[in-house]
């Protein structure tokens, strides 16, 4: 499991995010479920600064700025099909050196991973 992500930054320090993971669940055996992330993270100009300085970012205060994405996942395994067909949005914050957990919810617990980023995301169909 991995990943990879780009940012967009916008003269005004607004970003864009594109995000694609690779997740494994901590079931026996595992499922593989593959996200996809489009959004933006924007706020004034000074915290959008912090925020890119990993020494700065755990500093933020996260209502601040508004980091908001829309989410898809994407898998085979027969015991999270329901994923596919749901339409995600999230809300999320930087985090800078900090380690920090991912759990994403549908009125429960799907994953956990370290990331640098923590996201909260609710299915919304």
């Amino acid at each position: 499991p991995g990943g990879q992500d780009s940012h967009l930054v916008a003269p005004d320090l607004s970003t864009h995010i594109d995000s694609n993971y690779l997740l494994a669940t901590h079931d026996h055996p595992p499922a593989y479920i593959a996200v996809k992330n489009d959004g933006w993270r924007v706020g004034p100009r000074d915290v959008l600064e912090k925020l890119d300085n990993p020494a700065e970012a755990d500093e933020v205060d996260p209502k601040t700025y508004s980091f908001r994405v829309y989410i898809s996942m994407e898998t085979g395994d027969p015991r999270y099909l329901h994923l596919n067909t749901g339409m995600w949005i999230g809300s999320a914050i930087r985090k800078g050196t900090e380690g920090n957990v991912l759990a994403v919810t549908s009125f429960q617990e799907v994953w956990l991973m370290q990331v640098p980023v923590i996201y909260d995301a609710y299915r919304v169909i």
